[in-house]
């Protein structure tokens, strides 16, 4: 096994935006990884319980580590050696051979407690014993700890009990406890390191427990919340059934894009996104309108609709003080008649009274990265998506009327047929569609690809431009931010928060670009086949993530899985690839 594959992220999630991640070695390369990280807040501040376990077996009186982690200038142990298989989704499951004895490791999460399962399945000679020495951090994901910041309270019965800042965590394993209050040092997370973030903590364990003469098959729960005994086998039923409603073409990717999907909202990513509304209003129809599931979209639906205020929704679901955000509420209107094409039940809609969304400040629109106050892609004028999507709400509050029999305000009317009057003179300049208008920014950049895609387009010639985006910002694992020929073009997204942030708008490749791309170019009578062909690449992936580099993207970069990722990947599958082919 080389370290790529080591390396190799697995995640399973719960509906209460709780989680257990590390990679297929259980080397922890990020402060984000953990057995079990709980989710402690409404607004998803989680914090890394248990960080990792180490595994000892005894086997023909020699002590074998099963466990891997990166310290200064070394890995040690080196247990992914014995890993011979692994399966990371749905259920992550490690398969270890020692001298000819099979361990087969399995891994989830109940879809709605806090509590973590670890199965063992010993195929061939028995170990003499098992000793397994579990790890606490008890921190934000985000941050790492050293000796003596953190202290523990220990309660040992039949349960153990570990408590720290009022959390307490429970461990259920076979065997005998023996408390031996520790501290292990210098644990390394490379890929934070590399991201100039912490990267090196000490971790704390309460003891060991001690398993003489295991038996073929047991069970570890770990649990944040009450210990419930469950068979391995129940609560892997119960997680399964989460993962519910998949294709069988897509049927790995399906399975894990129901991972962001928490009780009546979308988490925009893992592992340090909550509830973002303009990603979750985007990932509505591909997360749960393309499968049916059309109770949860709904109660998403009002669940956004109560925060907002003077027509705007907030940019995150429990942030109700940022309301600077030109576009959340018109992907609101969007994702509501998405709902009612799917449903046909009728809903009425706020009536919007300005011509033109004039972005005042920066950054207002999805391309919003900054950097102690400095906006990398500003964009201040008349962002062309933003008037593409405003011209997408005034049509679609004029086709509820008409389907709720209702007079379409004078004032409606008037202001849809002027900016049907004026966007070209507007966007259109030396044969390219603006990015901005006024001032006039003609930067070669994707998001006029919105004014063909929307349910209501207001241009319907993508067949014009698309060659400009298909010489300059088509990948198959997304559309790029910026054209490489541009000068403020960042190749790679990497280095330090700044670097990165640099580059996040500027070239690095997002693959929820592929579902406007798709939509628009089915319009303009590009083959399905062909299409889906291109983008089998990211149709085949388990982990949909976050962004790729702009030159040669095949690694993923940014959140491991992203919501609006699969979604728009879904959508624009089943409501255009498919449809298309079908016909």
């Amino acid at each position: 096994m080389n370290e790529k594959e080591m390396n190799m992220e697995w995640i399973i999630t719960n509906a209460n935006g709780s989680y257990s991640s590390s990679t297929v070695s259980f080397a922890n390369v990020r402060t984000y990884h953990g057995i079990l990280v709980k989710n402690i807040s409404e607004d998803y501040v989680r914090m890394v319980l248990l960080s990792k376990i180490f595994e000892d077996i005894y086997l023909d009186n020699k002590e074998i580590h099963l466990d891997t982690n990166y310290y200064p200038d070394v890995i040690y142990p080196e247990g992914y050696r014995y890993i011979k298989k692994f399966n990371i989704s749905p259920i992550p499951t490690f398969e270890y051979v020692l001298n000819g004895t099979k361990i087969k490791k399995s891994i989830v999460i109940d879809p709605d407690l806090d509590n973590v399962f670890i199965n063992y399945d010993i195929n061939g000679k028995i170990p003499e014993k098992i000793k397994f020495t579990p790890l606490l951090s008890f921190r934000s994901n985000h941050s790492t700890i050293k000796k003596g910041m953190k202290s523990f309270k220990l309660d040992i019965s039949d349960i153990i009990k570990i408590e720290s800042d009022g959390i307490i965590l429970k461990i259920l394993a076979p065997g005998k406890f023996f408390e031996n209050e520790d501290w292990y040092y210098n644990f390394q997370y490379p890929v934070d390191k590399e991201r100039g973030m912490n990267h090196e903590e000490d971790l704390f364990t309460p003891g060991y427990f001690l398993i003489e003469k295991p038996v073929k098959k047991f069970t570890l729960e770990i649990s944040a919340m009450e210990i419930t005994k469950k068979s391995f086998t129940d609560v892997k039923e119960g997680y399964l059934k989460r993962l519910n409603n998949v294709n069988g073409r897509l049927r790995n990717m399906e399975y894990a894009s129901n991972l962001v999907i928490v009780h009546d909202n979308i988490i925009a990513g893992y592992y340090w996104f909550g509830a973002w509304a303009r990603d979750a209003l985007i990932s509505i129809p591909g997360l749960l309108l393309t499968k049916g599931r059309y109770d949860e979209a709904l109660n998403i639906l009002i669940k956004y609709a109560k925060t907002m205020r003077n027509g705007i929704i907030p940019k995150e679901y429990y942030k109700m003080d940022d309301y600077i955000t030109a576009d959340t509420s018109l992907w609101f209107i969007y994702a509501v008649y998405k709902y009612y094409s799917y449903t046909k039940n009728k809903n009425d809609l706020s009536k919007l009274d300005h011509n033109f969304v004039r972005v005042k400040d920066a950054p207002l629109t999805w391309m919003d990265a900054n950097y102690g106050g400095n906006a990398f892609t500003p964009r201040i004028g008349l962002p062309v998506e933003v008037n593409a999507l405003w011209y997408n709400a005034l049509s679609t509050m004029e086709f509820f009327d008409q389907e709720l029999n209702i007079k379409t305000e004078p004032g409606i009317v008037e202001i849809k047929s002027s900016i049907e009057s004026n966007f070209q003179n507007k966007f259109i300049s030396n044969g390219k569609v603006l990015d901005v208008s006024e001032p006039d920014d003609d930067s070669t950049r994707p998001n006029f690809i919105f004014a063909f895609s929307l349910p209501f387009p207001i241009m319907n010639n993508f067949k014009e431009y698309k060659k400009l985006v298909d010489s300059e910002l088509l990948t198959p694992f997304g559309l790029r931010t910026l054209s490489p020929r541009d000068s403020k073009f960042r190749p790679k997204y990497e280095g330090d928060w700044y670097s990165r942030d640099s580059a996040y708008h500027n070239g690095a490749v997002w693959p929820w670009l592929v579902g406007p791309y798709i939509t628009a170019s089915i319009r303009s009578d590009e083959s399905a086949k062909k299409l889906f062909k291109f983008f089998r690449p990211l149709y085949n992936l388990i982990y949909i993530p976050e962004i790729y580099d702009g030159l040669e993207p095949k690694e993923p970069k940014g959140c491991i899985i992203q919501a609006w990722s699969y979604a728009e990947l879904l959508r624009s599958y089943y409501e255009d690839i498919l449809l298309k082919m079908r016909e």
